[in-house]
């Protein structure tokens, strides 16, 4: 499958494992896995997971990583992820609340 926003995928228990036709990738916890807008892949977990994903549009932050890749995850980053589910669907928060 592939999706029209870029996708950070955060596995926070357990290991996936991303394939895309440029290579395959394991992304075990306190680490995430970036998949740029547009690229085919598959994502499967080995074992008992827990993954949170966070989606952004291509254009919504110049200078995002086009290429796929595997970054460690810091407690801050983590608890944003973690949190950026309290957020409606989209993204936005209407004021300041």
């Amino acid at each position: 499958h592939r999706h029209s926003r870029s996708q950070l995928l955060h596995a926070l228990v357990g290991v996936v494992l991303v394939t895309t036709r440029y290579g395959r990738w394991m992304v075990p916890p306190d680490h995430a896995m970036w998949i740029p807008a547009g690229t085919e892949h598959s994502v499967e977990m080995l074992g008992d997971v827990s993954m949170r994903s966070v989606y952004v549009m291509p254009q919504a932050i110049p200078g995002l990583p086009e290429g796929l890749r595997v970054v460690g995850v810091t407690d801050l980053m983590h608890s944003l992820i973690v949190e950026s589910e309290k957020l409606p669907q989209g993204g936005v928060l209407e004021g300041r609340g």
